[in-house]
């Protein structure tokens, strides 16, 4: 008997939404150039002319609540509860 084989060939959903009048938590980096957000729980990342903002996928389940650029202006730390 031959195997079968499917697939199920998805394509990625792109979303976008509007996070104005949201944003709960948020931090400047030290050089100014560079924007942290959080915004329904969610971590992004913006320039300062706000050119572009995307969102930062965080590994574990739970909100994000606070955000703070470190002095390199590369690196964040945030918390979850």
């Amino acid at each position: 008997m031959p195997i079968q084989h499917y697939l199920n060939n998805t394509l990625d959903i792109s979303e976008s939404f509007s996070i104005k009048g949201k944003i709960t938590a948020f931090d400047v980096s030290a050089d100014d150039k560079k924007i942290a957000m959080v915004s329904r729980g969610k971590l992004f990342v913006c320039d300062a002319e706000g050119k572009y903002v995307k969102e930062l996928v965080t590994a574990s389940p739970g909100r994000v609540e606070e955000v703070k650029w470190l002095a390199d202006n590369t690196t964040l730390i945030y918390n979850k509860p």
